[in-house]
């Protein structure tokens, strides 16, 4: 009785560690790891008239957001090899065709998650790209039901409150006079964006931030310096997708966490955080554009978030 009696304790004692701020959860070892973010509130968007502001996105006007609960969420983006171990369990099939960046934007029929052109040499480290928006949620569920949690896309005021860290910067490595290819140096040490050695390779009609990360395009995850919240690449290498329909403004959305959705589903949803083409300026926690459900792009990828019990 006394050995059971211990460990019983001993497994609550290990649960309630678990899920403090910061601690990382890994169901099992070919799980993505996540991250326990805690509850709290934050201001989400960025003030009309600010110098990076970009209205057309739809990031303002800032709203006051409450956070109620923690939750945790991926330390990296979903990799390929994550991705992998989901289709050879099931046999889902994500399909071909998928727009790349080369020579322009156009869609490759033969790019597929596995070889999706960006990186060239893609392996298991780097992040997954070239699905669709119903494949990450397959990709949830079949994680949801394997272990017996609940794994979703993260909501638009999930995914922000992560990014930010704790911090009211534009960037939450300090950026604040957030003038391109100038101040924004500190880039190449905390995400990959389109860069000086990006530029070697591809030439893209917008400033690049004046420092080499040593990646032309994508990088494999974890490359680069964690946030205060202990989670990689929020934002650049590839903008990661939500559950929110995508709007032109913040009016009306719920002041919490859940996402801004309804029936019918969305024309289009939302994406977060830009990738390793994006300008400096685009590569920030309020940045949003939106993405079509049915579109698979290779700067395009996803992070999970494990609902705590």
């Amino acid at each position: 009785m006394k050995i059971i009696i211990g460990l019983a304790a001993l497994l609550f004692s290990t649960s309630a560690v678990a899920q403090d701020a910061g601690s990382v959860i890994q169901d099992c070892s070919d799980c993505p790891r996540m991250v326990v973010i805690p509850a709290g509130d934050f201001v989400m968007g960025t003030p009309i008239g600010a110098y990076e502001v970009n209205e057309e996105s739809g990031e303002g006007p800032p709203i006051r957001i409450s956070i109620r609960s923690a939750y945790a969420i991926g330390e990296t983006e979903v990799t390929i090899g994550n991705f992998k171990t989901f289709v050879e369990a099931t046999g889902y099939d994500a399909g071909t065709g998928c727009n790349v960046l080369r020579d322009g934007n156009f869609e490759d029929p033969d790019a597929s998650w596995r070889k999706p052109v960006q990186p060239r040499r893609a392996r298991d480290s780097h992040p997954v790209s070239c699905i669709d928006y119903a494949a990450s949620v397959a990709y949830a569920a079949w994680l949801s039901e394997r272990t017996g949690e609940t794994y979703r896309l993260p909501s638009e005021s999930e995914w922000e409150f992560a990014a930010r860290a704790g911090t009211t910067a534009p960037r939450p490595w300090g950026a604040n006079n957030s003038f391109e290819g100038v101040s924004l140096s500190l880039t190449c040490e905390h995400a990959n964006a389109y860069d000086g050695e990006a530029q070697k390779t591809y030439t893209f009609p917008w400033p690049y931030a004046r420092c080499n990360d040593g990646y032309a395009d994508v990088a494999p995850v974890a490359s680069f310096a964690p946030s205060a919240y202990g989670l990689y690449d929020m934002m650049g290498n590839l903008w990661e997708r939500v559950q929110d329909c995508h709007t032109t403004s913040y009016w009306g959305r719920p002041p919490d966490e859940r996402a801004w959705v309804w029936e019918g589903g969305c024309e289009r949803r939302v994406v977060r955080g830009g990738g390793w083409y994006s300008r400096p300026t685009n590569v920030r926690p309020a940045r949003r554009a939106s993405g079509s459900p049915e579109g698979r792009g290779n700067d395009l990828g996803f992070r999970l978030v494990r609902e705590l019990k």
